[in-house]
């Protein structure tokens, strides 16, 4: 009988922390959806973005020595150079048409990266990443979102993504300048 009981708590306290992890989610959503203009929030709906993240692409000064600094809500990390202009890709495509979906073989082919293969480039990305604090596997997952084809994206809103076209098109590595280039053409 006392078994019983303990079984009984058990489950009743399982489903309270479900609960109160339901409720909290809910909240940030709340949070989330209160700070974005109704634009924004109607845009989430048509393009089913996961994300609420800031990100800011930038090279910073050359005191700094950052080439490829990406800021993802407020924290940073420096990305290889393949990494790097496979991320600004993914925003200018965001940020021109609001799908942002690339299909990542074509775009591989399209600037000679023919060298490494379109899951090794992804995952790369990735794992980066994941080295900033908040960000584990899974919510890179949906940041960096991939569908059927080959086709990838930033999975939040365009407006949140930022960055600093003159800095990015000084690059020291020729080739990534080029590249840059190129990527950054119709903003």
């Amino acid at each position: 009988m006392n078994k019983t009981v303990d079984e009984e708590k058990c489950i009743l306290l399982e489903n309270a922390k479900r609960d109160i992890q339901i409720y909290k989610m809910n909240c940030e959503l709340e949070l989330k959806e209160s700070k974005i203009t109704t634009r924004q929030s109607n845009d989430y709906k048509k393009y089913k973005y996961k994300c609420y993240y800031k990100i800011n692409i930038f090279r910073e000064d050359e005191d700094f020595k950052k080439e490829n600094y990406v800021e993802i809500g407020g924290n940073g990390i420096e990305l290889g150079d393949n990494s790097f202009i496979l991320f600004k890709k993914l925003a200018k495509e965001l940020k021109k048409n609001m799908e942002g979906w690339v299909e990542i073989e074509k775009y591989i082919g399209e600037i000679d990266l023919s060298f490494t293969g379109r899951h090794q480039l992804i995952e790369r990305l990735r794992n980066s990443l994941t080295k900033i604090k908040f960000l584990d596997k899974d919510s890179v997952k949906e940041l960096i979102e991939n569908k059927k084809g080959g086709l990838y994206r930033i999975s939040t809103h365009p407006d949140f993504i930022t960055y600093n076209k003159e800095k990015l098109l000084s690059h020291k590595d020729h080739q990534v300048k080029s590249l840059l280039k190129n990527c950054l053409k119709m903003d």
